[in-house]
């Protein structure tokens, strides 16, 4: 519960490597999405989020 709302927290570590090395983040996506079947639109959104920081995008 964050504030009386339900709320569901995805988090991931995305690695990648490059030709000038490698680099780790980590991610964190609150949301309001708890069904299952739209959970997944949520994780998309943390993964997009991670290319476009990462500059993979």
């Amino acid at each position: 519960m964050l504030g009386g709302l339900a709320v569901r927290v995805v988090e991931c570590v995305i690695a990648i490597t490059t030709a000038t090395g490698r680099g780790t983040g980590s991610y964190r996506l609150v949301t309001s999405l708890l069904d299952p079947h739209r959970l997944h639109t949520a994780q998309d959104q943390v993964i997009g989020a991670a290319d476009v920081i990462a500059g993979t995008s």
